[in-house]
């Protein structure tokens, strides 16, 4: 990454379904809602899929 403001988390989850339920659990829909006013901009998540070769 070049961004040395930006921050990165490497996570590998069974499916997307999990994903989806873990962002509808309590403490991170508390997270992201407190988080969000400290930040310059809204918190941006991006999802990329592992490729093996």
């Amino acid at each position: 990454m070049e961004n040395p403001r930006a921050f990165m988390f490497d996570e590998l989850w069974q499916n997307e379904k999990a994903i989806e339920e873990h962002f509808k659990q309590p403490h991170m829909t508390n997270l992201i809602e407190k988080l969000n006013p400290l930040l310059a901009r809204p918190l941006e998540l991006k999802r990329y899929h592992e490729i093996i070769l």
